[in-house]
């Protein structure tokens, strides 16, 4: 079960979004996702190399 979502933007204007999976109404795991990064003109995302690195070698 998820617990509260909330939202965290930076000066910059990046989002980061946060959440926490709960088991018996405590946190066990806070999950952190930091949203793609868009370049100025709305339309080129910026990738996440490292991550899509580790999914490619460790996801299933």
């Amino acid at each position: 079960m998820n617990g509260y979502v909330w939202t965290v933007q930076a000066p910059t204007g990046e989002i980061d979004v946060n959440t926490g999976v709960l088991y018996q109404g405590d946190s066990v795991v806070f999950l952190h996702f930091s949203l793609l990064r868009v370049y100025y003109d709305g339309i080129h995302i910026v990738s996440d190399y490292p991550a899509n690195q580790e999914m490619t070698c460790y996801g299933q």
